[in-house]
Order: C-alpha cells, then structure tokens, then sequence
C-alpha cells in the first residue's frame, strides 16, 4: 500500500505534525486476514498494541473523526468544529476497509502499529469548519436497523461522506437527502422501538 492516507484531529491545527508512539489508542482487534477479532457475541476485542488510525480518503477521515466525537457531544462545541486533516505517505500496517464488520469499510480505515516506524510525519492538507449538520447526518447512519440491528445504513452513510466532500470543495454542507435523492432515516421511529431493542455495533 503506497498511496497516502489520512488522519484527522480538532485537537491538532499546525502545517505539520510528527505522530509518536505516544500519541496511538487501542482499537478493535484484527487477525492476520484483516478480519476483526470478536471477544463475544458481537463485541470486538481490543487489540494489545498501540495504534495510529487513519481513512484513505479526506473526507472519510472526516467522518469518522465526527462520529467519535459524537459520542461525546456534552464535552465539546459542535456547532462549528474545526477539523485538521494530515496528509501521511507512510505505508500503514494494516488495512482494515474490506471487513464486512462495522464500519470499517465505509470509512475506509487503515492503521500503523509498528512501533519503528514511529514517528509518522503528517502534512496538514485541509482544514475544515464541520457545523452542526454534520453530526446529525453521521448519528443517524448508525440507528439499528429493525431487522438486521447493528447494521450500518451504506448508503445513507456513502451520501453523508459525498456530502461532507461537497463541504471541502465549496465550503457549504447540503441537506442530504434532497441532493443525493435518498431517504433520511427516522430517528424518532428509531427511539420508539422496544427498549430490548439490541443497540448498534458502533
């Protein structure tokens, strides 16, 4: 894998940035066939050495770098987030974007975990202003489905990463569903099923 990949980061804003070692977090387990290794049920274990993830497209990095933000919306301002994404030409360790698990596949990620490689030097590329919207359209690509929970919404979520690439090009974010012609899902509905409802993957 020669082609560059992406990191992206609110936390980080200079034209360059070298990655330690340090800087890596603890992910999803995968084994030698690139597949994530579950610990039970539909859990996955939690890989043993550090890791430094990153997407292979700008846009996707983007994406994903909301949805853990997300998840801990009560800590930061997401009404205008702005967003750093490195460019890094080093070749990464691991390719997880073909499991057909979780999400990886839809953003696309790639991690390092050699420690000798370390540090990584990244080149910022862009810097974006994500509003609101956007985190909005990423929490609803992961609803549970009615009849397959845990299921990511592909396509609701391949439009949101074609949106948030119209937001890098011309600056402005569009209502999803009216340019892509897809159907927004319904989180209303979503909140209303049985509380025994199993929860997403994700």
């Amino acid at each position: 894998m020669s082609d560059s990949v992406y990191h992206a980061s609110i936390t980080l804003g200079s034209s360059e940035y070298s990655f330690q070692y340090e800087d890596c977090g603890r992910y999803e387990k995968f084994d030698e066939y690139g597949a994530p290794v579950l610990k039970y049920g539909d859990t996955c274990a939690i890989s043993s050495t550090p890791q430094l993830a990153a997407s292979k497209c700008i846009e996707r990095a983007i994406f994903a770098v909301v949805k853990n933000l997300a998840n801990d919306k009560e800590s930061i301002d997401t009404s205008n987030t702005v967003i750093t994404v490195y460019e890094i030409e080093s070749s990464p360790d691991l390719d997880c974007s073909n499991a057909v698990y979780g999400d990886f596949h839809l953003i696309q990620e790639v991690r390092f975990e050699d420690e000798s490689k370390f540090p990584i030097n990244g080149s910022k590329c862009t810097e974006v202003t994500v509003p609101e919207e956007v985190y909005e359209d990423v929490e609803l690509t992961y609803l549970p489905q009615i009849y397959s929970s845990g299921e990511i919404f592909d396509t609701w979520g391949e439009s949101v990463i074609q949106g948030i690439n119209k937001l890098i090009t011309t600056g402005k974010y569009p209502v999803i569903e009216d340019e892509f012609d897809v159907e927004r899902p319904d989180a209303d509905a979503y909140r209303s099923l049985p509380k025994d409802m199993p929860p997403s993957v994700v």
